[in-house]
């Protein structure tokens, strides 16, 4: 990722992006690759300012996009458009819809 230089953790100083993944050699893993750990939701943030919450809202939101959900823009920024695109997922996975990305909504992305 560029201006992360090798760095796997924080935020590209050059365009925002989330250096979770970053290989050094300019290659991101992608989206299948990520494991969701953290529940996430825009009601209940536990720290909306915290990066590793962000840098996972960021992975969420490029991996609803890669998957036909979106668009959304990767701003790490859990709002109403990330929600929505949270829920459809869900409702097309036999999931309650309620936006809530909890255990079974992270095993379905992570699966």
């Amino acid at each position: 990722v560029a201006g992360c230089g090798n760095r796997t953790t924080g935020f590209s100083v050059t365009t925002g992006q989330s250096c979770a993944g970053n290989t050094g050699t300019g290659q991101v893993l992608g989206a299948s690759s990520y494991q969701f750990t953290l529940y996430l939701s825009m009601n209940h943030p536990p720290y909306p300012r915290d990066l590793a919450y962000r840098a996972e809202v960021m992975e969420l939101q490029k991996f609803l996009n890669s998957h036909g959900f979106g668009p959304l823009a990767v701003d790490g920024m859990f709002g109403p458009l990330t929600n929505a695109a949270v829920i459809k997922f869900q409702l097309a996975n036999a999931l309650v819809g309620d936006g809530f990305v909890g255990p079974r909504t992270r095993a379905a992305l992570n699966n």
